[in-house]
């Protein structure tokens, strides 16, 4: 996702589908959503030779969604008086064989020229890695 300050913007999601080609390779397909005009842009059938490889994420196991990924961040970052973006970027994965599944997130103020990163765990809320430059 790259969301402006009013968290609209693109959404891109990746699927992939259990059909394979005869080298075992599945169909991927990337979805691209304006969030603003609230209306698929595009659907993509990609490339057998792409190089996206969406992971599986268990969306129905998260307690934690991408608004809530906003809300952490702001009282994450309350002690910075400066905590404003212009710019979210937010993405979600798999890792450690599907055993975890994360949100790393970026936000950026074109103002300050401040970036803030961080990386939470979809399950808990739990904060991995918290950052400001």
């Amino acid at each position: 996702m790259t969301l402006d300050e009013n968290l609209e913007g693109k959404v891109e999601i990746w699927y992939k589908d259990d059909n394979k080609d005869k080298n075992g390779v599945p169909n991927i397909i990337t979805v691209e959503i304006d969030t603003k005009k609230n209306k698929i842009l595009r659907i993509i059938n990609q490339e057998r030779n792409s190089k996206i490889v969406p992971g599986d994420i268990n969306i129905d196991k998260w307690s934690v969604d991408s608004i809530n990924v906003i809300d952490i961040a702001r009282k994450n970052f309350t002690q910075d008086n400066d905590f404003n973006f212009t710019t979210a970027w937010l993405s979600a994965t798999s890792i450690d064989k599907n055993e975890k599944e994360i949100w790393n997130v970026s936000f950026y103020n074109e103002n300050t020229k401040r970036a803030y990163y961080l990386e939470i765990d979809a399950y808990t809320g739990e904060i991995y890695r918290s950052e400001v430059k």
